[in-house]
């Protein structure tokens, strides 16, 4: 297996650690693929970045997806009488 320079190997820990929004079982599946996609390409040319980059687009979709799934599941958006109750600042929107 292709060495992973330390540099790359906080990267995969700060992608770890942003995935895990996702769930455990999504965040594990996440970093081994990445791990493993990151040796590939080390292996071939030597440079990591760009299994970096393209995972780390693949998990700002997905985290952008998970949090309208979210949002569609609360029932959108926060309503402007929820924000008034909190922030009396705020008019009632009637």
């Amino acid at each position: 297996m292709a060495h992973i320079p330390p540099h790359v190997r906080a990267r995969i820990i700060s992608l770890g650690a942003l995935s895990r929004p996702l769930g455990e079982d999504r965040a594990v599946a996440f970093a081994l693929e990445l791990t493993r996609s990151i040796a590939a390409e080390i292996a071939r040319s030597g440079d990591p970045e760009r299994p970096l980059v393209v995972f780390e687009s693949r998990l700002r979709r997905e985290l952008a997806a998970n949090d309208r799934r979210a949002a569609a599941s609360r029932g959108g958006e926060p309503s402007p009488i929820a924000l008034h109750e909190i922030l009396p600042e705020f008019p009632r929107p009637w």
